[in-house]
């Protein structure tokens, strides 16, 4: 659906028959799945796939286990045989029937639904303070970057007061003469330029919305995994928006349509930031992408008018 956004580097080995028979799942020829499922295994009824991050995979288990949204689904962690959520750095669901599909309003629709329902479940007080932190622990001081560093320090180079610092350390020297390369910070420096304040407040909120979303039928819209960031809640929105414009064949009235969700604009701005650094740094990043995040700039141009505002 978007195929233009560079495959995340995983290890594609399937389970070890001991982590199969402690989820329970040893009946049946593990079968690889897609970036819906995090690149995970299917056997049977349950999906397991690597834990990157303990911390966060076992929040993630535990919010889903409570969630309880409206008017879409969410797939339920499963337990191992002695009540882990993680084993032998592996963690599983239960599998649900469904595909990706280009339905960007469904998904960004689906995606306020779920974070309403993380507010409701984590106790969101007026002072934004949290019973815990599901973030990634990730160290951006640590050489080398791996896949997990580059989306880490695009997402906050995004919303930093000096972008260039945050992602120096992972530019590849020699790669910065490539014209795909260059011409991405290029955009990504007038588009920067274009960030105003941001009011809202921030929130626990799903960082990958187009990539855990399934549909089957008419059925609501089934969440697979909540990859947590802190930011406001028009974020996924927003990242759905720019995912679906620049490589989903989406309208040109999307944007327009959310545009109404406080501090929509500069979620937009630095979505397609965000999107324009992962392009910088990821080393499989495919050429194509850059004519849709082309595409992009114009429409934050034209959201936040010509040149740079100031406050």
């Amino acid at each position: 659906m978007t195929s233009a956004e560079p495959t995340p580097i995983h290890d594609m080995a399937p389970p070890s028959d001991p982590i199969l028979m402690g989820f329970r799942a040893d009946r049946g020829t593990p079968e690889l799945l897609g970036r819906e499922w995090g690149y995970g295994w299917k056997v049977q009824s349950a999906v397991l796939r690597r834990a990157h991050h303990a911390d966060t995979a076992i929040w993630s288990a535990k919010i889903r286990h409570k969630l309880k949204p409206s008017g879409i689904g969410v797939v339920r962690p499963l337990s191992s045989s002695d009540g882990r959520y993680i084993l032998g750095g592996w963690h599983a669901d239960t599998w649900v029937q469904g595909h990706p599909a280009p339905r960007f309003d469904e998904i960004a629709a689906a995606s306020l639904l779920l974070s309403e329902s993380i507010d409701q479940a984590m106790g969101v007080g007026g002072n934004d303070r949290f019973s815990e932190n599901p973030l990634p622990q990730i160290d951006l001081n640590e050489r080398p970057w791996t896949t997990q560093h580059l989306f880490a320090a695009a997402d906050l180079a995004a919303f930093s007061e000096d972008p260039s610092q945050v992602i120096a350390p992972g530019l590849d020297v020699s790669a910065v003469a490539s014209s795909t390369v260059a011409q991405a910070l290029e955009l990504a420096s007038s588009v920067a330029a274009l960030r105003d304040e941001v009011r809202a407040p921030n929130r626990v909120v799903s960082s990958d919305m187009v990539g855990t979303t399934v549909f089957d039928g008419s059925s609501p819209a089934v969440v697979t995994e909540i990859p947590p960031v802190f930011h406001p809640h028009a974020w996924p929105v927003a990242l759905t928006v720019v995912d679906g414009m620049a490589w989903g064949n989406a309208d040109d009235g999307l944007a327009s349509r959310w545009s109404h969700l406080p501090d929509f604009d500069e979620m937009m701005v630095r979505a397609v930031l965000y999107r324009l650094f992962i392009h910088a740094l990821h080393p499989d990043a495919k050429e194509g992408s850059l004519v849709g995040l082309g595409r992009m700039v114009e429409v934050v141009r034209a959201l936040c008018g010509s040149g740079a505002r100031t406050s």
